[in-house]
């Protein structure tokens, strides 16, 4: 069952990454604040909300990958990182939320934003605070334990992009659609990790384990 969550979870995670890298900076070089709010500029025939709806594909995807990145690599990262996986998870869960409520419950942008339209933005943005701090916690933990190889400082980096990021794409910065791309691509190098194996073999030879033994 490990292997199989670890496998879909790397796919996830891959797939997760490339489609942010599409999706943010489409969402960003849309953004209505651009030409005034309540009005949209369209982008391949699409505008602003459009892209937004589609935004809760990345996100159960990225829920996914880190989801198998936990069950795969929670016990080699400490408390410290097992907290960090926690948060994480729960800063993706709302995003997803509060996308979910804005722009799917609420129907998305308008000249005035309701109550409904708030309480999915709240969600939104609570979420990427969570996820930020998440991502630094588990990159500070995996650093500690070298429970990644080549890629230990991945998530800490990670983390650091994620609120000049939010703050960049939600102000219709296009800073915000070249930040998206080194975060989409994190997710990508973290899947791919996750799917080598790497981390299992630094963290056995770093107990001094013979490759190919088990502790």
């Amino acid at each position: 069952m490990t292997l199989i969550l670890t496998r879909w979870g790397s796919a996830a995670a891959m797939m997760g990454g490339l489609l942010w890298m599409v999706l943010v900076p489409l969402i960003t070089l849309t953004y209505p604040g651009r030409s005034g709010w309540g009005r949209t500029d369209t982008l391949l025939g699409l505008a602003w909300e459009d892209y937004n709806r589609m935004l809760p594909a990345a996100l159960l995807l990225l829920l996914a990958g880190l989801a198998g990145l936990r069950v795969r690599y929670a016990g080699q990262s400490g408390r410290l990182g097992k907290v960090g996986f926690a948060v994480a998870l729960v800063g993706l869960a709302l995003m997803l939320a509060g996308n979910v409520v804005e722009f799917w419950v609420a129907g998305g942008i308008r000249e005035q934003m309701t109550a409904i339209d708030l309480a999915g933005w709240i969600g939104y943005s609570l979420g990427y605070l969570l996820l930020a701090v998440g991502l630094v916690l588990l990159g500070i933990g995996v650093l500690r334990l070298k429970a990644f190889p080549r890629w230990s400082a991945l998530p800490l980096l990670m983390g650091l992009l994620v609120l000049p990021m939010y703050v960049t794409v939600t102000s219709g910065n296009a800073d915000g659609a070249v930040l998206a791309v080194p975060f989409g691509l994190g997710w990508v190098v973290l899947g791919y990790a996750l799917r080598s194996g790497e981390g299992e073999q630094h963290a056995i030879h770093a107990r001094g384990v013979p490759a190919g033994k088990t502790p």
